[in-house]
């Protein structure tokens, strides 16, 4: 057994999907045919599934950039391993699925996000908000469904939807904010970074001391000086 295969059968994170899976798995009358196919692709969509990711920190930690896990290590899930250790038959119950992606050799969530938050550059953080939402009236602009100001002065607008957005900001190209031209873009959604878990423990860390650096540091003496300059302290010493 591959070592990630014994990492998904024994790590408690791997464990999270298949112990709060709702399926019962008979040992003495083993499923075929289309009920096989049925019960592997819910079990596996199940691990993919939203509510799974967000715990899960086993299976989003065998993602790719992608977010494809190989199927070689689905099979090894022990769940899954009790119904078929084939991977044709998971290639096979995936199929028309809504939930994951299915390749020849890896598995990704089927997830589709629109990009409808627009991130506006230099616009002090203490600016009205009203002065803000007065740069998305009139012509091409949608309503705001949501506005906040962040640090280095910068702004979040979200819209209806990703047309919308889009539209905005090529109207915002041609608009000013006292006197300046507008810089817009479109805010860029990692899935991977959002579906990883953050540990309880870490997020009710405290933040480190700042450190502390001396207000005057001694003068660095070269390795070839240092002998010289030992040597001339001491004649000091004994002069004084």
């Amino acid at each position: 057994m591959s070592q990630d295969a014994k990492n998904a059968k024994d790590s408690p994170e791997g464990q999270v999907a298949e112990d709060v899976s709702k399926i019962n798995i008979s040992d003495s009358k083993p499923l075929e045919g289309e009920a096989l196919r049925e019960a592997v692709k819910k079990q596996i969509e199940f691990y993919f599934s939203r509510q799974n990711l967000q715990t899960d920190g086993f299976l989003v930690s065998k993602m790719n950039a992608n977010m494809e896990v190989p199927i070689t290590v689905i099979a090894e899930f022990a769940k899954i391993r009790a119904l078929t250790r084939e991977p044709d038959v998971i290639r096979a119950a995936l199929e028309g699925s809504k939930v994951c992606i299915v390749t020849e050799d890896a598995i990704k969530p089927n997830f589709k996000t629109e990009r409808n938050t627009i991130i506006l550059r230099e616009i002090p953080s203490n600016t009205p908000e009203e002065k803000v939402r007065e740069i998305f009236t009139g012509e091409g602009m949608a309503p705001i469904t949501n506005i906040r100001s962040d640090v280095g002065d910068t702004w979040f607008v979200t819209l209806g939807s990703e047309a919308a957005a889009v539209a905005a900001c090529l109207a915002l190209r041609e608009r000013a904010f006292e006197g300046r031209p507008v810089k817009a873009r479109l805010k860029s959604e990692n899935l991977l970074r959002a579906f990883y878990p953050v540990p309880q423990a870490a997020a009710d860390a405290p933040l480190p001391p700042p450190a502390r650096f001396p207000m005057a540091a001694r003068p660095m003496v070269p390795p070839y000086l240092a002998g010289a300059a030992a040597a001339g302290n001491q004649q000091q010493q004994q002069a004084a």
